[in-house]
């Protein structure tokens, strides 16, 4: 068993931490929490976000920039807002977990260490902050505070204690798959509800609270409370759509034109891809089957109606819109499906089988290879990698294939000048022989006017 500093060591962490003219505490703060994150983890980045202050935060935020590698500034040149300020530092993170924390150290950095412990024990996607200690707060805002919450916990389903606690910490797939827009302190609400909604587990995680002594806090103003509250029910059916696609996970809107897309797509698919004969060789056995650019999902729901439940579906894909009609078509609650670059961000294990249909076509002749190099790593012992592509012969629906491939791009992907990476099936087998796999090509054309070709790759030794 790992002991729990192995266990945080295991982790990357992006700190997002936005912050308006604080001169007075944002070389300390940051210097504290670059410290603390040295000693828990071994990947980490902080992302200061300068809303544009109009003090010394800027000068202060570039000196330490060039002392601290670990450290990214993000300037807004005009005041924005925090939920502005914290959907540009989520845009910019790169690591497995996201934090996003104040500046003014509301919170003791040795808490980072509870809450990661908190989201791996609970297996949760987000762990929010609770306030336990509020009594230096007034009255007042103690009292604004209970009704916020409560009215947010009513009106979005909520069962959190402490929305707007400015501690929150998340796993990066649960950001790529939400569309957050709101500028003020609200975007929590939006994202607890967003996230909520689509069926991510939210837990909590008890915090000591240190307010800011300094000065009176910027947010508890009574027109921004009203600001905030305005954009909130302004934005209040937008929010809620999440809900339908709740069994989804997906957060963007299906327009009655990606309907259209989507259905002659399908179409064009189902009348010429050879799904039958590539379900042949897949083994009714228990794993993990990844489909790598699964794009609307088809083949992965084509196989759950076959295949037993005792399998594990995943489809991965970088298209959003994509991913949101898979996502709208699964009924299966072994079958997920995710938005992530199978060039940039995939990393698997254990799977046994993997498959490439029609994908890497789309992918230069370099990074063909080395997608085939990684899935030989990905693959357990007795993996499989099945590759469904479109040989250069015969001719003619080699040709004719070329053309369908140019009228999907064009006018249902709007996708103008695509280049193609065909390849032929001699050459398929050299690489893949290369990457260690033992292969068994299947001309699977007849009865086809496309000239598919498949292959069945198992490991062997790399050369």
């Amino acid at each position: 068993m790992h002991s729990l500093p192995d266990k945080l060591k295991s982790h990357s962490l992006s700190v997002v931490v936005p912050a308006y003219n604080e001169e007075k505490i944002i070389e300390t703060s940051i210097k504290a929490l670059n410290t603390k994150l040295a000693a828990i983890c071994d990947d980490y980045e902080i992302i200061l976000v300068d809303d544009g202050s109009i003090d010394r935060t800027p000068e202060i935020a570039a000196l330490l920039s060039s002392k601290l590698e670990f450290l990214k500034i993000i300037r807004n040149t005009q005041n924005q807002g925090i939920g502005t300020c914290l959907r540009k530092g989520f845009a910019a993170v790169s690591k497995e977990l996201v934090l996003y924390i104040d500046a003014d150290m509301p919170f003791d950095y040795d808490e980072i260490s509870k809450a990661i412990i908190a989201l791996d024990l609970a297996q949760a996607d987000l762990v929010v902050g609770l306030r336990i200690n509020r009594r230096e707060e007034s009255v007042l805002r103690y009292i604004c505070s209970i009704v916020y919450n409560l009215l947010m916990k009513t009106v979005f389903h909520l069962k959190l204690a402490d929305i707007n606690c400015a501690f929150k910490l998340m796993k990066r797939d649960v950001l790529a798959n939400l569309s957050l827009k709101l500028r003020g302190s609200c975007i929590s609400v939006e994202l607890l509800a967003k996230a909520n909604y689509l069926g991510y587990k939210i837990s909590q995680v008890k915090l000591y609270y240190y307010p800011r002594k300094d000065t009176k806090s910027r947010l508890f103003k009574l027109h921004i409370i009203f600001q905030d509250l305005f954009e909130i029910f302004k934005n209040y059916k937008e929010i809620k759509r999440v809900k339908e696609c709740k069994s989804n996970k997906f957060s963007i809107p299906i327009t009655s034109y990606s309907r259209l897309k989507f259905h002659i797509y399908q179409w064009i698919r189902k009348s010429t891809c050879p799904f039958p004969r590539m379900q042949e060789c897949l083994e009714d056995k228990e794993g993990d089957i990844y489909d790598l650019g699964c794009g609307y999902g088809l083949f992965l729901n084509y196989l759950t109606r076959l295949i037993g439940r005792k399998n594990r579906y995943f489809g991965i894909d970088a298209d959003k819109e994509r991913i949101a009609f898979a996502t709208a078509l699964n009924r299966h609650d072994n079958v997920v499906f995710q938005v992530r670059d199978i060039l940039t961000d995939l990393q698997l294990k254990d799977a046994r089988y993997i498959i490439l249909s029609d994908v890497l076509c789309l992918i230069p002749w370099l990074e063909q290879e080395k997608i085939i190099s990684r899935c030989f790593n990905y693959l357990s012992d007795d993996g499989v990698l099945l590759i469904k592509e479109i040989d250069t012969a015969p001719k003619w629906k080699y040709f004719l294939t070329r053309m369908q491939e140019a009228f999907v791009f064009r006018f249902i992907r709007g996708v103008r000048n695509k280049n193609f990476y065909f390849r032929s099936s001699g050459d398929f087998k050299k690489i893949l022989n290369l990457a260690g796999y033992r292969v068994e090509v299947s001309p699977i054309h007849k009865g086809y006017l496309h000239s598919h070709i498949l292959f069945v790759c198992q490991k062997g030794k790399r050369l």
